[in-house]
């Protein structure tokens, strides 16, 4: 299997200024695989891990792509404060530090959500109930369980996973001097290592004859890392992520199902490492929004409508201009460093997004 993706205007990437990545052809995955309806499956190569999405994905209500707990729509863009721009984007505050490679892009729970190179076994289904486990990467690994089923006009589905690395190119992003030591590992990863895992899951019950459901979502991020601008020593806090959404999936119209729901969720303590290493010791990210989704069962397609309310605060040290760097936020997130920051609490001004657009599966 080789999966190959046209890199554009990538939503992870936009932000107030339209910019995006790069233009061009991306091989996303690249694995073979051998697979027995009675012993499972084993595959090797560029794939993602057996905990990637786990919990995201037992979601059944229809609005899955358009209302989860991963931040999609507003990653990259600008957080203002004052009414000001800041140079903090909203995904500072969802950041999974277990993410390798690139810890500013693990988002919400998604902490493993990038192929790597791992070798992968999925179980097969037995009443229900199926399993998978993978390893790569020196080391990254990840194992899951997953539940489907239906009784007493209840459908149900459960999922959870958990995802540990010891990767030494976790710590360190481009640009950024890796100050990151694994308290686990000793020494001999100083050059930018780390010791961190993550939890997930996730769980979706629906009513059937009325279709009123309820899905929820919970991780936690264990971070072994200490080090970084804001003192020698000092350990990354763990972190937790909160995400509910309840509603009603019925066939009001004749096109197809209909779908009202509300969400609320919650991240605290996923502060970026950029936030970490300036002095930060804390935050919070909270969201809240409406929607609603038309099924167009004749052209395979979903129009959806919704909105979103985000809000979020930073706890800082005070933090000497000695030490300070030039992407430190703090009290006043400017690159106009160094300069001392104060110890405090810090709010950010709320962001509201409407959104409207359809999907079509072919």
């Amino acid at each position: 299997l080789m999966q190959v993706e046209v890199v554009g205007n990538e939503n992870l990437s936009l932000n107030q200024n339209a910019s995006a990545v790069g233009k061009g052809l991306a091989v996303i995955q690249s694995f073979w695989f051998l697979k027995s309806e009675s012993l499972g499956k084993l595959s090797v190569g560029t794939q993602s891990s057996a905990a990637d999405n786990v919990a995201l994905l037992p979601d059944g209500s229809g609005s899955l792509i358009f209302a989860n707990y991963i931040m999609y729509d507003i990653n990259a863009f600008a957080a203002r404060r004052n009414k000001a721009l800041t140079t903090t984007n909203w995904g500072s505050f969802a950041t999974c530090q277990a993410f390798t490679g690139a810890p500013t892009l693990g988002l919400g729970s998604d902490c493993d959500g990038v192929p790597n190179n791992v070798v992968r076994y999925d179980s097969p289904t037995l009443a229900g109930f199926s399993g998978s486990f993978s390893w790569g990467e020196d080391d990254i690994w990840a194992v899951a369980g997953r539940y489907a089923g239906e009784f007493g006009g209840f459908k149900l589905a459960a999922a959870v996973g958990y995802f540990d690395t010891t990767n030494d190119n976790g710590a360190a992003t481009s640009g950024v001097a890796p100050n990151v030591i694994p308290t686990k590992e000793g020494a001999e990863k100083a050059r930018g290592g780390k010791q961190a895992s993550a939890i997930q899951a996730g769980a979706y019950i629906q009513h059937v004859p009325t279709g009123l459901f309820v899905y929820g979502a919970y991780a936690k991020d264990y971070n072994d890392v200490t080090g970084g601008t804001n003192g020698a020593g000092q350990q990354q806090k763990d972190a937790d992520n909160y995400y509910i959404k309840a509603g009603i999936r019925q066939k009001f119209l004749p096109y197809g199902a209909t779908v009202l729901y509300g969400e609320y969720g919650k991240n605290e303590d996923k502060l970026s490492n950029s936030l970490w290493r300036s002095g930060a010791t804390g935050s919070t990210l909270e969201q809240y929004g409406v929607g609603l989704v038309q099924e167009i069962d004749a052209a395979a397609m979903s129009i959806f409508l919704n909105y979103r309310h985000y809000s979020a605060d930073v706890s800082c040290s005070g933090v000497a201009a000695t030490v300070q760097t030039s992407a430190a936020f703090c009290n006043t997130g400017t690159l106009a460093a160094p300069v001392a920051r104060a110890a405090g609490k810090f709010t950010f001004d709320d962001a509201q997004l409407v959104k409207i657009g359809a999907i079509i599966n072919f």
